[in-house]
């Protein structure tokens, strides 16, 4: 069994987001798989100018620029200094984005926004409450609302997934590479 303090490791990581893995068709009504914020999950307007904008589909390699960027709201949000120790009060999902940001920026305290970022890499770790080590691969479930996929280490760890398990993913150079059970 995972000790919390081995769950929690004090690591540290720079320029960082929490993402969500849905089905394409939750997004933009294709099939596939994509990465999107866990913060945004439909259309929203801005409370300070009116633009509506929609969410983001976020990829590695990729410059990703949002659709709205204003003094009060919009842009992509990141935490400067992630610390995995913390990550169950920040929406947490098992997936995390290492970016590059560019354009007007703008830091709030712990969280910062930019109209850019290009996605360095995509890290997983383990889902469970008291795993949540790194992975380089492992397989996908369904999060209990079917709202998204979430990473656990395997079916030996996790023996009561093992009819829900509907994906497998590899980490290879920072990208993520999905195969269907």
């Amino acid at each position: 069994m995972v000790t919390e303090r081995e769950s929690y490791p004090e690591v540290v990581l720079r320029n960082a987001k929490a993402l969500r893995l849905v089905h394409q068709r939750q997004a933009l009504n294709s099939e596939g798989l994509v990465f999107v914020s866990p913060q945004q999950d439909g259309s929203q307007k801005c409370g300070d100018c009116g633009k509506i904008y929609s969410p983001l589909i976020y990829q590695v390699d990729k410059e990703i620029e949002s659709h709205h960027f204003c003094a009060s709201e919009g842009g992509i949000y990141f935490c400067r200094d992630y610390r995995l120790n913390v990550l169950v009060f920040l929406n947490w999902t098992g997936w995390i984005a290492l970016l590059e940001p560019s354009g007007s920026l703008i830091h709030d305290g712990m969280m910062s926004r930019s109209q850019k970022v290009k996605v360095k890499e995509i890290r997983a770790f383990c889902n469970k409450i008291y795993c949540k080590r790194g992975l380089n691969e492992g397989i996908l479930i369904d999060e209990a609302d079917n709202s998204s996929l979430i990473p656990l280490c395997s079916t030996d760890e996790h023996p009561e997934h093992v009819p829900n398990v509907r994906y497998t993913f590899r980490i290879d150079d920072g990208q993520v590479l999905f195969s269907q059970v």
